[in-house]
């Protein structure tokens, strides 16, 4: 399993090789399981609205009762470098990550409605960094 996400009632959230985003209650207990892509250990996302962010084969929104919101793929499987992702105010979701051969970094938002608002090449080296958002809504990430 990846590292975990805490919700602010106590839940964790941590994606597992298996394929599976999983929900425990603070007792260590399954809550629910919801499909997302396999060899998935990255680290989960979750909104003020409590919806769950995951970026694996594709960028997953999961509803906080373990269904699935929508799920967007931008025309290709992302690689196992993605890292996580982060949210903005606004609803924004930022991920970043590398080609299948560990270069080529890019940053991308996605519109709420799972639709791609843009992507932007950012350096020709792999990314290891989860993106973080300023109090005035400027991205960094570390590349």
């Amino acid at each position: 399993m990846g590292s975990p996400a805490i919700g602010d009632d106590g839940t964790l959230y941590s994606a597992c090789y298996n394929g599976y985003l999983y929900a425990f209650y603070p007792n260590g207990t399954v809550k629910w399981r919801s499909a997302i892509g396999t060899g998935c250990g990255h680290i989960p996302t979750i909104a003020s609205d409590g919806t769950i962010y995951i970026a694996c084969d594709a960028l997953y929104t999961i509803y906080p009762n373990g269904t699935r919101k929508w799920s967007y793929c931008p025309g290709y499987e992302l690689p196992a470098t993605t890292i996580s992702q982060a949210v903005s105010a606004d609803g924004t979701i930022y991920y970043d990550w590398s080609d299948r051969n560990g270069v080529d970094g890019h940053i991308e938002a996605v519109n709420p409605d799972g639709t791609e608002q843009w992507r932007e090449y950012l350096d020709n080296d792999e990314l290891w960094s989860a993106p973080a958002i300023g109090s005035d809504g400027t991205v960094y990430i570390g590349a």
